[in-house]
């Protein structure tokens, strides 16, 4: 029988299956183990709930431009170097994202933390930008006849729409 467990008689997974619940005669079963030791977290959040976020469900349109700006802001940042540990580069980062929303997008700015603004780049931004990258550099490559060079971000964006069959999502941020 391929795929199926076997268990054998004083196996680890014969014995866990077999422990009695009782811990000695005459006294009550232990309890089941939580496993969110956190004295504290457990009385924020009723069992069966998830706990509430401070973010919202998703970054605006003015938050991805402030995040990509401090990005490369502190990317191209020649005082610090490139011997630059990661904790570091994004709390740079994070100053930058602050003092650009505290600027120019007040009204809008939720308070966050350089950890969800690593997230919102690493997992979202820079793999859809990648891609994108990508059908850029074709445009370069293909040095389309008569076609001003400032063009090539409309060509790269369409081929980009057509192919993955979806709009480029973070347009707002690259003009």
């Amino acid at each position: 029988m391929r795929g199926a467990k076997k268990t054998w008689k004083g196996s680890a997974v014969a014995k866990k299956a077999t422990k009695k619940t009782t811990r000695a005669k005459g006294k009550p079963p232990l309890p089941p183990r939580e496993k969110n030791l956190d004295p504290k977290a457990a009385s924020r959040t009723p069992p069966g709930q998830k706990a509430a976020s401070t973010r919202g469900a998703s970054f605006s349109k003015s938050e991805d431009i402030a995040l990509c700006r401090a990005y490369v802001n502190s990317s191209q940042d020649s005082t610090r170097g490139a011997d630059i540990r990661m904790k570091d580069f994004w709390n740079q980062v994070f100053q930058g994202f602050e003092t650009i929303m505290l600027a120019e997008f007040a009204e809008e700015y939720i308070v966050c933390d350089a950890a969800s603004l690593r997230m919102r780049f690493g997992k979202r931004i820079s793999k859809v930008v990648f891609i994108w990258l990508g059908y850029m550099r074709r445009v370069r490559v293909l040095r389309p006849s008569g076609v001003p060079e400032d063009e090539y971000y409309d060509m790269a964006t369409a081929m980009y729409n057509e192919e993955e069959s979806k709009p480029f999502p973070f347009a707002h941020v690259s003009r």
